[in-house]
């Protein structure tokens, strides 16, 4: 009941999307090998984003979205795209590991994924290459 208002202003992304998210969706398609209409590509990025964010809010995997947004970056090279999976999984005393196979967690399963998701020395190495940290 609750995501019912949130759910309504997605929608109003997908009919009027930001247009930062249309740029860099642009962009993104431009650069993806496989792609033969880059306007078609751009033009689903905002479909895509809003089924991200509903995923979340009808408690998905954290880890699930997160290799989905991997395998739909046409930045990441085959390898690289393997190795970012292979993070995300968890290595086997995880939180995310232990609950890899679960398509929709609790949020108290969540916060657990992504709070291990954020700590993990592995993933907190491969987070923007223009990420200026100042300690």
């Amino acid at each position: 009941r609750a995501r019912a208002p949130l759910l309504g202003l997605l929608e109003a992304f997908v009919r009027e999307p930001v247009l930062d998210w249309l740029r860099g969706a642009k962009h993104d398609a431009s650069l993806d090998r496989d792609a033969d209409d880059v306007e078609a590509g751009a033009a689903a990025a905002p479909e895509r984003r809003v089924a991200t964010a509903r995923g979340k809010l009808f408690g998905a995997n954290p880890c699930h979205l997160l290799s989905r947004e991997v395998a739909g970056n046409p930045m990441l090279e085959a390898d690289m795209a393997q190795r970012a999976r292979t993070v995300v999984a968890g290595l086997e005393n995880s939180a995310r590991h232990a609950l890899r196979h679960q398509a929709t967690l609790s949020v108290e399963d969540q916060v657990r994924v992504l709070v291990d998701l954020a700590t993990d020395p592995a993933s907190l190495g491969r987070h923007w290459c223009g990420l200026t940290l100042w300690v």
